[in-house]
């Protein structure tokens, strides 16, 4: 066989090995590697196959026979021909067919389950969902005997500050779901309340008590074709604006749609901050509520309580319950359990490691040993923002489950035992300076449905990725490398003046696009860092006063500010 047409073979036979990964990595396999990487590797695959085959000897004899030898334009063509063709064949592999697209769906809809971090171990048939992976029709979750789970990077839910940001980036944030109160042999259960409607007042607002005060925020869920969508808000939740919620077995319902989206305005309360205090507040009916299995298993549990607990004040006791089950057992997403022991009893007193949901059943049933009501709170937790429109991006990642208590004069309050270093820390992340976050004002729930659905995510930062790759290589080609050093100096320059702001925002101040420097450091008043009057004297000194640049120091400021921003 010739060289040439070897060489040609072997390149379509790469070129549909390539097309073949890509298919694999863009609906999600393998699920233990992360969604961005699976991205990448699709568009790396086809960058790297389509490249080999451009570079075949038929397209430099092509361009020999005419006599000539490759110009920057033909450099060009090839690069743009490269760009079209893997636009139109990642369009063709994420945008599939009706039929692939429908058994994409159904995967998807099983898989959200497992890769959650609240998931439940592979079943061969999964339960019917209702639209939300944290719920199924039998309103009940089921510890598992083991597991092997997999957080995701899927946004779930969209939270937009529409008031102050700065109390909600003080704070960890708990986005809530529903609750479950009933337990029994691993199993925790709805507590059957009854069905029933609740109207909104003539103003749009449905209050939930006499006193409304607390954080007002935006949710956006997208679409859902459930008929009991989960209502979705801050802990606390004090007011909500829809015309009517379904109530009962422990959670409040919207109905399902297209482009749910709301206000809300929310007092959330923890253990270690509990709020302001409550003069007229119902107790629950405490029954169900302070149920401890019984036999071995619960004598064990009891006697574990006391042991933590101490004696005290009621909210002392919590934290000492709190604090030490962080410190009894390890937070992981994989449980060996090799005797198949009670789920609980293995997490408690022999493997003693889980995820959060054993965090919040252990801490339930703890805080219930000691007479104190407690309930397990499923939802989302910290979070990711977005300095770019005040915007909270919950994924699935940050699916999170926790222990509720009732406290006296304060009502339900947030103990959440699952160690604050396993799960993010106490606030919400940062995203990086600059970064836009995936949904506008302007585009609101439809943008949520388009990064629902499956696979759709990767369009967009695959094109920009492979865009970006294909241009370097015509830059390279086309010796234009040191056209474009030149604006390297001002990204430095807005970049450490990018990473003060996003640490200013990081403390609740102000950062406004209009604020200065100057603005920003007297705002922060003694909390302002060391390194600030270095920062605005050189800052001010070459943009207004004609000094020189200099590399070297904007290197070290943007370096401080950094630290700075992640402290």
């Amino acid at each position: 066989m010739k060289g040439g047409a070897w060489e040609g073979r072997l390149a379509s036979v790469g070129m549909i090995g390539a097309v073949c990964l890509a298919i694999g990595l863009l609906h999600g396999k393998p699920v233990a590697m992360p969604e961005p990487v699976r991205e990448l590797g699709s568009v790396l695959a086809l960058a790297f196959a389509l490249g080999w085959w451009s570079r075949r000897r038929s397209v430099a004899t092509a361009v020999a026979s005419a006599g000539r030898r490759m110009t920057f334009w033909d450099s060009a063509v090839v690069g743009v021909g490269v760009i079209a063709l893997e636009g139109a064949m990642l369009a063709v592999l994420v945008f599939t067919p009706d039929p692939m697209e429908s058994v994409v769906g159904k995967w998807d809809g099983f898989g959200r389950a497992e890769t959650a971090e609240t998931g439940e171990n592979p079943t061969p048939e999964p339960p019917a969902r209702s639209g939300n992976w944290l719920w199924d029709e039998a309103k009940e979750r089921e510890l598992p005997t083991r597991a092997r789970l997999k957080p995701a990077n899927r946004p779930e839910v969209f939270l937009q500050a529409t008031g102050d940001e700065g109390p909600l980036l003080r704070k960890r944030l708990y986005l809530q779901a529903f609750t479950l109160g009933s337990y029994e042999a691993g199993v925790w259960s709805a507590i059957p309340t009854g069905t029933g409607r609740l109207q909104a007042e003539n103003d749009g607002w449905l209050r939930m008590g006499d006193e409304v005060a607390g954080l007002p925020h935006r949710v956006f869920l997208g679409s859902t074709q459930s008929a009991r969508q989960p209502l979705v808000a801050l802990q606390g939740l004090q007011a909500v604006k829809v015309a009517e919620l379904g109530r009962g077995d422990g959670m409040l319902t919207l109905p399902g749609g297209e482009g749910i989206n709301y206000q809300a305005v929310s007092q959330p309360r923890t253990l270690d901050d509990p709020g302001p205090r409550v003069a007229k507040l119902d107790p629950p009916a405490a029954g169900e509520l302070l149920r401890v299995p019984g036999g071995a298993m619960g004598e064990s549990i009891r006697g574990l309580a006391r042991e933590m607990a101490g004696d005290g004040a009621p909210d002392v006791r919590l934290k000492r319950l709190r604090d030490g089950l962080g410190q009894r057992s390890t937070y992981s997403l994989s449980i060996d359990n090799p005797e198949g022991r009670d789920p609980l009893e293995n997490f408690l007193f022999h493997e003693r490691r889980g995820h959060c949901e054993f965090f919040a059943t252990a801490g339930a049933l703890l805080a219930r040993s000691i007479g104190v009501p407690a309930r397990v709170t499923y939802g989302w937790a910290g979070g990711t923002y977005y300095e770019s429109g005040k915007w909270f991006v919950f994924r699935s990642r940050d699916a999170h489950a926790w222990t509720e208590v009732w406290l006296e004069n304060h009502g339900w309050v947030v103990m959440d035992a699952t160690p604050p270093q396993a799960v993010g820390g106490g606030r919400p992340e940062l995203a990086d300076a600059g970064a836009e976050a995936p949904i506008t004002a302007e585009e609101g729930s439809e943008q949520t449905t388009f990064l629902a659905a499956d696979g759709r995510m990767a369009v967009g930062g695959a094109v920009g990725v492979l865009a970006l790759f294909v241009g370097v290589l015509i830059g390279r080609r086309c010796r234009v490398s040191a056209m474009l050093s030149g604006g390297s100096l001002l990204e430095s320059a807005v970049a450490y003046e990018r990473e003060f702001r996003r640490g200013c925002a990081r403390r609740g101040v102000l950062v406004a696009a209009g604020s200065t420097l100057r603005v920003l450091v007297a705002a922060l008043g003694d909390a302002r860092p060391d390194f600030t009057a270095e920062m605005i004297e050189y800052h001010y000194g070459f943009r207004y006063e004609g000094r020189a640049r200099d590399p070297e120091r904007e290197k070290l400021l943007r370096a401080k500010a950094r630290r700075w921003a992640e402290e």
